[in-house]
C-alpha cells in the first residue's frame, strides 16, 4: 500500500515536470516565445532602417542624364584648325541644362568653384583651362584656331560664326557670351596643352562639381533675385530670340542635369572627339547616377 502510494507520487511528480510543479517547462516554452519575438522586432526594426536609408540614399543622388548627338534637333560642334597643333591642340565641349543661377548666391558658387578647379584641379591654368559660356549668345558653329597676338606669336581661341572671340585660354572669356543669373544653358569647354584625357579628366570634375552645386541650391530653396540690368537685357534677348531663355527650365523641379553631347571636328569635319563619350562621366562618386 505504501510502495503504491510512493509510485503514484513519483508519477504525479514527474508528469508535473518536477521540482517547480510544472513551471520550468512552461517558462521555458514562454522565454523561447519571448526570445522569437524580440527577434522579430529586431529583424522588423533593422528593415525599417536598411529601407529608410535607401530611401535617404536616393534623395542623396545626383542624377546626371546624357543627352547624344542623334538626340539634339540643334547640334552644336566645334571645328578645330591645324594651326592649334603647337600652341594648345587639346579640347573637349558639351552642354548643360537645368542648372538654376538665379536663386541667391547660386552664380556666386558657381563662378567660385571653377576658379577652385582652375586653382587645383588644372594647377593654376597650366595643364588646362575652363571657359564657361551662355549658349544662347553663342553663334555656332565655332572654330578652335590659333591667331597672331600682338604679345604673342600665335595664341588659341574659340571664335564664333560672326568672328568674335568668345574664349582666349588660359587667361579669359569674352564678356560677349558670359554666363549670368538668367542663363539657362552653358556651354563648357576645357582647352589643354598636356593630352586629350586632362581635358576630360577637368570636364568630368566641373560637371559633378555643378550637379552637387545644383542640387544645394535645389534643397536651400533660396530666394530667386534678378537685377535691373539683367532683367533688361533677358528681356531684349526675348524679344530679339524668343527661344533664347527657357523660363520653364528655370523654375527647378529636380537638381537633375541635362549633359548635351558636342562633337569636335577637324578642318575637313572629320571627328576628332565627342564628350561625354561612353568612357567619360565614369567618376568614382557613390551618390552620382549617369544615365545614358
Amino acid at each position: 500500500m505504501v510502495n503504491g502510494c510512493q509510485t503514484k507520487s513519483i508519477l504525479d511528480y514527474l508528469k508535473s515536470g518536477g521540482r517547480g510543479k510544472g513551471k520550468g517547462k512552461g517558462e521555458s516554452a514562454e522565454k523561447t516565445e519571448n526570445r522569437e519575438k524580440s527577434s522579430r522586432k529586431k529583424k522588423k526594426a533593422l528593415r525599417k532602417d536598411d529601407e529608410e536609408s535607401d530611401e535617404m540614399e536616393e534623395l542623396n543622388k545626383l542624377v546626371v542624364r546624357v543627352l547624344h548627338v542623334s538626340e539634339s534637333p540643334s547640334s552644336v560642334f566645334v571645328k578645330v584648325t591645324p594651326n592649334v597643333k603647337e600652341v594648345r591642340p587639346y579640347i573637349v565641349c558639351c552642354i548643360v541644362e537645368g542648372m538654376n543661377l538665379r536663386a541667391g548666391n547660386a552664380l556666386k558658387r558657381f563662378l567660385v568653384a571653377q576658379t577652385k578647379l582652375h586653382d587645383d584641379d588644372c594647377q593654376k591654368r597650366t595643364l588646362a583651362t575652363i571657359a564657361t559660356h551662355d549658349l544662347h549668345l553663342v553663334k555656332g558653329p565655332l572654330l578652335y584656331d590659333a591667331r597672331p597676338s600682338q604679345t604673342l606669336k600665335q595664341v588659341d581661341s574659340s571664335i564664333d560664326a560672326e568672328d568674335h572671340v568668345i574664349s582666349f585660354p588660359p587667361i579669359t572669356n569674352s564678356d560677349k557670351t558670359k554666363i549670368r543669373k538668367t542663363t539657362s544653358q552653358l556651354f563648357l569647354e576645357v582647352t589643354s596643352s598636356t593630352n586629350l584625357q586632362t581635358c576630360k579628366n577637368v570636364m568630368d570634375r566641373l560637371i559633378v562639381r555643378m550637379a552637387e552645386l545644383n542640387k544645394f541650391t535645389f534643397e536651400n530653396k533660396e530666394q530667386e533675385f534678378v537685377s535691373d540690368d539683367v532683367a533688361e537685357v533677358t528681356k531684349d534677348l526675348t524679344e530679339d530670340q524668343p527661344e533664347a531663355v527657357d523660363l520653364p527650365a528655370i523654375m527647378m523641379t529636380s537638381p537633375e542635369l541635362i549633359v548635351r553631347q558636342v562633337r569636335v571636328v577637324d578642318a575637313e569635319g572629320n571627328l576628332k572627339v565627342v564628350y561625354p563619350a561612353k568612357t567619360d562621366l565614369n567618376v568614382d562618386v557613390h551618390n552620382v547616377t549617369v544615365i545614358r
